[in-house]
């Protein structure tokens, strides 16, 4: 195998290519004041940092904000679950959301999100899943090639049944082609939630938070605009 690096003047020629100088204002389809959501994935790919940045951006807004995040035994590689609750004032309810009680499941990860213990907050009646189809292999898979992914359809299947609509995308593959790293495929699911009006924010607090967060700013906001 050879590894050829890219170089930073590169890297930021093909993003000025990609440039969006705004995203359009989605209707927003939620209460702000009564809010709740699910974002579920793998540690090491910005599960926590997506739930921060979302979390600060409801605060600009205006929005009182309560969090949890489950990360498990494992730094990276571990399931990792983050609870958002958004009210219009401060509440001592409990942070981690009952069953349910999910308007917004973000699945960042295909096993992670079809885990059961995670999908009993989701609801038939209103949870809107945004998922991404991509694969990432667990230890047990890397150490043992016999083991396979279940089929698409029976992943779909297990989030269909269980919340009002799912809309699935390939974020990873998005990522790679839109800014040669999958690291930004989170953000793209959050741009997709945006659209959907699923998401109730203002692109300008989130675009904010990202900036605060300072972490790869300019190429984060291009995924979510994306």
């Amino acid at each position: 195998m050879t590894v050829t690096p890219g170089t930073v003047k590169t890297e930021r020629k093909a993003l000025a290519a990609l440039e969006l100088d705004a995203i359009p204002t989605a209707a927003v389809q939620v209460d702000p004041d009564d809010f709740t959501m699910r974002v579920t994935g793998i540690g090491g790919t910005g599960v926590v940092t997506v739930a921060q940045i979302i979390a600060t951006a409801a605060f600009l807004d205006g929005h009182a904000v309560r969090s949890l995040d489950q990360t498990g035994l494992a730094q990276k590689g571990g399931a990792v679950v983050s609870d958002l609750k958004f009210t219009a004032m401060p509440s001592e309810a409990s942070s981690k959301l009952r069953a349910s009680s999910c308007d917004l499941y973000l699945i960042c990860d295909t096993l992670v999100g079809t885990d059961p213990v995670n999908l009993k907050a989701a609801s038939a009646d209103k949870t809107v899943a945004v998922l991404s189809t991509a694969q990432t292999p667990t230890g047990h898979m890397v150490a043992d090639t016999s083991i396979h992914f279940a089929e698409q359809n029976a992943i779909r299947s297990a989030v269909d049944r269980t919340v009002a609509r799912t809309v699935s995308l390939d974020a990873d593959r998005l990522a790679q082609e839109l800014f040669g790293s999958a690291q930004y495929a989170n953000m793209i699911l959050v741009g997709a939630a945006f659209q959907l009006g699923r998401l109730p924010v203002t692109a300008k607090a989130l675009e904010h938070a990202i900036t605060l967060n300072g972490a790869s700013a300019a190429t984060n906001i291009q995924a979510f605009r994306r």
